[in-house]
């Protein structure tokens, strides 16, 4: 049997700023029996010890935790979590491996664990996808909830949820449901505001303010964000069709996160803004997209325009038309990608799990 077990230095995944267990990072979707909770516990455990380093600045290790482990050879191996969205720059990330090396840890025993981003693996690095993971484990080890109604039970309309409403893109798209039949039907939660000389928008966008589901939120330097997760199903009990901005705004790499996952997991239909073809990248890793029902041709064009923006309501639109003509078509989709998640989700902690294996030995 293999023994291994993980320590973290600031056991900043076991708690996020809210009291919750912080599942977006590493220490928070790994299984949480396998941590120790005490330097003693970790200097004298027998088995292979992981001790993760999630500070992207500094490499601040137990040094009395390893130096008893070196001399009474047990194997010790550290793991550096870089789950951050923008990931780390190169200076950085070198340094910080140059630091953990001063410490005793030899190259091979150092593991890196990125966000995927569009990116293979390395020998010493390995990407994977932190946001599906996080947000199955949420769902079925923390039981986050999701919505159990089905598509027929819940009302016809979109919901456009967005953080950071000062973003180019979401505020263009912010405008376009200003500007659409779908402005007075649609299910709002506006983090923050934006400057603008159009009185009517300015209303609109304070009128629909804070969050709909009681997400906790915090103020950044970037404007005010949230977790993305709570325990109301609201949302989507109250919609059917998702209207998603996801995070980045220009950067060609491959980036998930929660705001694709969780109306996946709530069994939601869903139009994206992306700047990336992100249903070609959801259809290669075994989701269904909704082709069948709208033309799905904005995946291959990304700007930041009015036109484009409107074109994009107006596909939400269409989707939405067709949701009461083909409920169960549609059901079985949400249903399938449901279950293709929560399958995808562990066969990446597995591809972790097996280069763990691969380190001990």
């Amino acid at each position: 049997m293999i023994d291994y077990k993980f320590f973290e230095i600031n056991k900043s995944g076991f708690e996020d700023a809210f009291g919750y267990v912080n599942c977006n990072l590493l220490s928070g979707i790994l299984p949480q029996e396998k941590f120790l909770k005490t330097p003693k516990e970790a200097k004298k455990y027998n088995g292979t010890l992981f001790i993760i380093d999630c500070n992207i600045e500094n490499s601040i290790l137990p040094e009395r935790v390893i130096n008893y482990r070196k001399n009474k050879k047990l194997a010790t191996k550290v793991i550096v979590d870089i789950s951050y969205e923008n990931g780390i720059e190169e200076k950085k990330y070198f340094k910080k491996v140059a630091d953990i090396k001063q410490h005793g840890i030899k190259s091979e025993d150092i593991l890196t664990v990125m966000n995927k981003s569009g990116m293979r693996d390395f020998e010493s690095i390995i990407f994977i996808d932190f946001f599906a993971i996080s947000a199955v484990i949420r769902h079925l080890t923390f039981l986050t909830p999701v919505s159990n109604k089905l598509l027929s039970e819940r009302t016809n309309r979109c919901n456009l949820l967005l953080g950071k409403v000062n973003k180019p893109s979401r505020r263009k798209i912010i405008e376009a449901f200003f500007k659409s039949k779908l402005k007075d039907t649609t299910l709002y939660s506006f983090l923050g505001t934006f400057e603008t000389d159009n009185p009517q928008l300015r209303k609109f966008v304070k009128k629909h303010q804070g969050p709909i589901d009681n997400v906790k939120t915090f103020d950044l330097k970037s404007g005010i964000s949230s977790q993305g997760w709570s325990n109301s199903t609201k949302a989507y009990d109250e919609s059917t069709v998702s209207f998603i901005c996801e995070t980045h705004e220009t950067d060609n790499s491959v980036f998930f996160t929660e705001k694709i996952y969780r109306p996946i997991l709530n069994r939601s239909p869903f139009v994206i803004r992306a700047p990336f073809p992100a249903l070609a990248h959801l259809r290669a890793n075994g989701f269904k997209t909704f082709d069948d029902f709208i033309d799905e041709g904005y995946d291959s064009n990304w700007d930041i325009t009015d036109e484009y923006s409107n074109m994009l309501v107006s596909t939400a639109e269409k989707l939405l038309s067709k949701v009461p003509k083909h409920y169960n078509k549609m059901q079985e989709i949400v249903d399938y990608n449901y279950e293709v998640l929560v399958k995808f989700a562990f066969s990446e902690l597995k591809r972790l799990e097996k280069r763990l294996i691969q380190i001990i030995f």
